[in-house]
């Protein structure tokens, strides 16, 4: 599991892995478009690949973190929809 599983838009995925390879992650993203562009599972990926416990610049799946990500139960990161 991590960003190999997400289907299409390399630019997004290749900026967001990118960021996580330099240690240069941003205080806040805003992801914003059409819902074709599965910008929700992009951003579910990236919180969780900040955040994941036990994988370096991508996210494992089932660690705590990942697991509460998943559920919307983490702490750190909110989705804020129209």
């Amino acid at each position: 599991m991590g960003f190999d599983d997400l289907f299409g838009n390399r630019r997004i995925k290749h900026i967001l892995t990118s960021y996580l390879r330099n240690d240069i992650v941003p205080h806040s993203v805003i992801f914003s478009g059409p819902k074709s562009a599965n910008l929700r599972g992009f951003a579910l990926s990236f919180s969780k690949a900040v955040n994941c416990l036990e994988s370096k610049n991508d996210f494992c799946g089932h660690c705590r973190h990942c697991e509460e990500a998943d559920h919307f139960n983490f702490p750190d990161m909110r989705i804020l929809e129209p």
